[in-house]
């Protein structure tokens, strides 16, 4: 690689007349940085890479990508945005994996996770070699794991990893692809075969205006299906009120999926057997869910159009899905089939989530719906009365606590979701315990027959983020603890 491969890729300002371009690696955190590596100093919105040229230097940095030269005592290119250049820098420097990959990008506010998964069960059932990359890092088909600590990681990160990938023969890859992963450039330079489109709802108004939310959504799909690249497709839920607005973001090249609606791939009645008919382009099939919930047919639906249009059959897709039994955190049974009770957890932490699970709930053949719900700290404030008023709305007795309440104090957080618990003008049952462990313990004290326990929030999470800063802490494992325990007492009260 030389200065002017660069020069192709990246749109350059300006060059120091002592950069070479003859790099060996590349590194967007300073304390990373191997010996023969370009520093991309990258604007954040609470540190400034800039600020630690300095040490990239020291640590055997010998060129730096920036977008301030002022005082860079670096070899360097000055660029407008050096989050497009890493972007650039990275593919270029790893050979433009997605080109060899068939990459499919899940977005919308919700069921990003649960059909990235789906997808990924079905394509090794159909013997294909996919990875997924998303919320609970990337994936491999053995089952090994890599955590980032981001839904989408930095476009290094998924240019590397996507390298490695071609290189251990993997054929495709599933990424969940967020709002901020768009916005903030992580898979510019990333090739889209599919763009599958869940839905959208209320997140992220702390980081976006509504309006922005939605082009930032839209932009994913005009990139794919503009690509110069491949043929990219689109694959839209005809159900959700934005459906005709992703239409024409797509430039009409899609196919679509709906439950209630017209479309490519829907489904029919569901028969007293609990299978349901699949209905699409290649015809009919017959199949029985292996997860509840009429989001997760949803999901499978999203899957169904896009494994289609990947060349599987429909034979195959049916009967991956009626053997997929599930994410992590989403809508995860904790409690075992020995105890007259059941208790969930689930990762819902917006308003369309926490309607989605429980509306579900209420579709079940429970008694009595307790629910904890608590909201992360440092984000969206507007979706915390929101979310208070659904769940009371659906909830027979509510429990509210505490979430990752970060930086903010959290009985601040819990007043703002009691706002909308009283708004709701309904006369229920309704407790605040601020530690979410007490708050697991007092739910599961309060279960009777046949009453269902939902944990909402944090799902898959197996720690807790505080003012004072990360600790471990895991619904299901401090769930299935207070379960235990409570079996242990009935059983001393019984022999006594």
């Amino acid at each position: 690689m030389d200065l002017l491969d660069i020069q192709r890729r990246v749109k350059i300002e300006s060059i120091s007349p002592d950069f070479s371009g003859n790099f060996i690696g590349l590194s967007y955190d300073s304390r990373q940085v191997r010996p023969g590596d370009i520093y991309v100093a990258i604007k954040g919105e609470v540190v400034d890479g800039h600020a630690f040229i300095d040490e990239a230097k020291r640590r055997g940095a010998i060129a730096a990508c920036v977008e301030d030269s002022e005082g860079c005592r670096l070899p360097y290119i000055q660029v407008q945005d050096t989050r497009a250049a890493l972007a650039s820098l990275s593919a270029l420097f790893y050979s433009d994996p997605s080109k060899e990959l068939e990459v499919i990008g899940i977005t919308g506010t919700k069921g990003k996770t649960t059909v990235a998964w789906m997808l990924g069960h079905l394509l090794k059932h159909a013997g294909r070699k996919c990875a997924v990359m998303g919320t609970l890092g990337l994936i491999r088909q053995n089952g090994k794991v890599i955590d980032f600590n981001l839904t989408t990681p930095a476009s290094l990160d998924i240019q590397r990893e996507m390298r490695k990938l071609v290189d251990e023969g993997y054929d495709s890859i599933v990424l969940e692809v967020t709002a901020h992963g768009i916005h903030l450039k992580r898979v510019l330079e990333v090739h889209f075969d599919y763009a599958v489109f869940t839905n959208i709802g209320q997140d992220h108004l702390d980081y976006f205006k509504w309006d922005d939310y939605i082009a930032t959504k839209r932009r994913f799909f005009e990139d794919t299906t503009q690509s110069k690249v491949k043929e990219g497709l689109a694959i839209l839920n005809a159900d959700d009120d934005y459906f005709g607005s992703f239409v024409v973001a797509s430039h009409e090249k899609y196919l679509s999926y709906a439950l209630d609606n017209i479309a490519d791939v829907t489904l029919g009645v569901r028969e007293p057997d609990g299978s349901y008919l699949l209905e699409t382009p290649d015809g009919f099939s017959s199949f029985k869910p292996g997860v509840l919930g009429r989001f997760n047919l949803l999901n499978f639906l999203a899957v169904t159009a896009t494994a289609l249009t990947m060349g599987i059959s429909l034979d195959d897709i049916a009967n991956a899905n009626s053997t997929f039994k599930g994410v992590p955190g989403r809508y995860q049974k904790v409690s075992a089939e020995n105890v007259p009770y059941s208790v969930f957890v689930d990762y819902a932490h917006n308003p369309q989530s926490v309607e989605a699970i429980l509306k579900e709930a209420r579709a079940e053949n429970f008694n009595r719906i307790i629910v904890i719900i608590g909201c992360g700290g440092d984000r969206d404030r507007e979706k915390r009365p929101l979310m208070g008023r659904i769940a009371m709305e659906l909830a027979d007795e509510l429990i509210i606590t505490s979430d990752n309440p970060r930086s903010e104090d959290p009985s601040r957080i819990i007043d703002e979701i009691i706002e909308g618990v009283e708004h709701s003008g309904l006369d229920r049952t309704y407790h605040v315990e601020p530690d979410r462990e007490k708050a697991i313990a007092l739910g599961v004290s309060r279960l009777k027959e046949k009453d269902a326990l939902f944990i909402l929030g944090k799902g898959h999470e197996d720690y807790q983020i505080l003012a004072t800063g990360r600790i471990r802490f895991s619904d299901s494992k401090i769930a299935r603890k207070y379960i235990a325990r409570r079996l242990r007492s009935e059983d001393q009260g019984g022999n006594s």
